[in-house]
């Protein structure tokens, strides 16, 4: 079993649902967009993995602390996150990972695979409460679990988050699967936007979208089949309905997808 803490796991994976059934035999948390990474660590051992298993240590150096608060080896399973607009940023964290040490960052640990001997095979309520001991830090932060997954969801929608991560309460840890037992509910949202020009490309077209304050400003670029739109010219400033994650610091949309023309 010690094998294990020298081997690179590949992470759990969640599987996307738009309409999830919420239910009691799941525990919801809040997720948060970052970057997935394991934590390993024991008194004599610090080593911090991406989720493609790329060593990202010497950007998290402030993680070896953990060394003092535990007197196994442990591997966490969490995600790496930076604020702006006291919201979790992608684009935060990811300046962290290349390099700017004047990033602040907080590590959000949401399960525990090993603890001296592997607990993979432990369902995700017990792995819950042996991570549960482990005590928050100026860097490290145990993630809070809830049991209202529809409750949740409403007040991520509030807050402008990603979205909810429903996971069953008995689910065992399958190392690099994607899994119903783990699912992703994304907080998608939904606009009117202008075509300001588009371009026809293999079987796609490429929309060029704005949106209009004062003037026009440019949002982003989305994608639709041919076979979805009928006609052959778009005129100037059609509008259309896009879905989108969130809109980035410069109002771009993150992953957007194209629905219909009004």
């Amino acid at each position: 079993m010690k094998r294990m803490f020298q081997t690179f796991l590949k992470p759990m994976l969640l599987y996307e649902e738009k309409r999830f059934v919420f239910s009691n035999d799941y525990l919801y948390e809040i997720k948060y967009d970052g970057v997935r990474a394991l934590v390993y660590v024991s008194p004599t051992f610090f080593k911090v993995v991406s989720r493609n298993g790329r060593d990202i240590t010497k950007y998290f150096l402030e993680l070896k602390s953990l060394q003092k608060l535990v007197n196994k080896e442990i591997i966490f399973d969490g995600e790496l996150i930076a604020f702006k607009n006291n919201k979790p940023c992608f684009y935060e964290i990811m300046k962290r990972v290349r390099g700017n040490k004047n990033i602040p960052f907080l590590y959000m640990a949401f399960d525990l695979l090993y603890e001296g001997s592997s607990l993979l095979d432990y369902p995700l309520e017990k792995r819950k409460k042996k991570l549960a001991k482990y005590h928050n830090t100026s860097f490290f932060r145990v993630v809070p679990i809830y049991k209202k997954g529809k409750v949740l969801f409403e007040k991520v929608k509030k807050l402008g988050l990603e979205g909810i991560v429903c996971k069953a309460k008995n689910s065992l840890y399958q190392v690099g699967r994607r899994s119903y037992d783990w699912v992703k509910v994304k907080n998608i949202q939904r606009d009117v936007f202008y075509v300001a020009n588009y371009l026809f490309k293999d079987n796609y077209i490429i929309l060029d979208l704005a949106e209009k304050k004062k003037s026009f400003c440019f949002v982003g670029k989305v994608a639709v089949l041919k076979s979805k739109v009928k006609r052959k010219i778009i005129p100037y400033q059609t509008r259309c309905y896009v879905k989108y994650l969130e809109r980035t610091s410069t109002s771009y949309l993150r992953q957007p997808v194209f629905e219909r023309f009004v």
